[in-house]
């Protein structure tokens, strides 16, 4: 079970008590809050920024065992992706690069739209935060 309660940037209130929620969607494109990640659950401050989807889809049952679907994007996305992280033992910091903990790695929209093959992408995001070190 996971419990969110926030507002998002445009006011909006996020209020959910959610049972065996799965992401059963979600976009290429990602995101980070540029402010990190934290968590009650962890009583030190952890650096770095925690990649997550930019938009995503769940499917959960609500406090009357009703089947609902959520399409989630900014805030709200973020803060589902990591309750659903704690139900399968994930913590916020185990998606912060350890080599490079403020690396960003962000396929755009309009990256997507001017690209056809997903793959290019992800290959060009990551060989852009290689060193040249790293290829010889």
């Amino acid at each position: 079970m996971i419990a969110i309660y926030l507002e998002d940037d445009n006011g909006k209130l996020h209020e959910y008590m959610l049972f065996n929620p799965k992401i059963i969607s979600h976009s290429v494109e990602n995101t980070y809050l540029e402010s990190g990640e934290g968590c009650l659950s962890v009583d030190r401050e952890v650096s770095g920024f925690v990649p997550r989807h930019a938009r995503v889809k769940v499917k959960a049952f609500d406090i009357d065992g009703k089947e609902v679907t959520l399409k989630l994007k900014g805030l709200p996305s973020i803060a589902i992706q990591h309750e659903i992280d704690h139900l399968d033992g994930i913590m916020f910091y185990d998606h912060i690069d350890k080599e490079n903990p403020f690396k960003v790695c962000l396929i755009t929209q309009h990256e997507m739209s001017d690209r056809k093959n997903t793959g290019l992408l992800i290959a060009r995001c990551f060989f852009r935060f290689l060193k040249k070190s790293d290829l010889f």
